[in-house]
């Protein structure tokens, strides 16, 4: 399953997305750049203030325009 602005479940309709190359949401527990300060302002922030990582992002479950899948599908 892929993730956009809304939810793509059927194969049907993740390939659509994909032809018309529509970028996939990525979330943070998906991210390479979690916990890498230069590139994720969560990790930044979490730095700089001494706060746990995993309570500004939800759990990984929060997401930002410069995520980037670990590893491709």
């Amino acid at each position: 399953m892929k993730e956009y602005i809304v939810q793509a479940i059927a194969q049907e309709t993740i390939d659509s997305f994909d032809a018309h190359n529509a970028p996939e949401l990525i979330r943070c527990k998906d991210c390479i750049h979690r916990g890498k300060s230069e590139k994720c302002v969560l990790s930044a922030i979490s730095e700089e203030k001494d706060f746990p990582l995993f309570m500004l992002d939800n759990r990984g479950e929060w997401f930002c325009a410069d995520g980037k899948r670990k590893e491709e599908r």
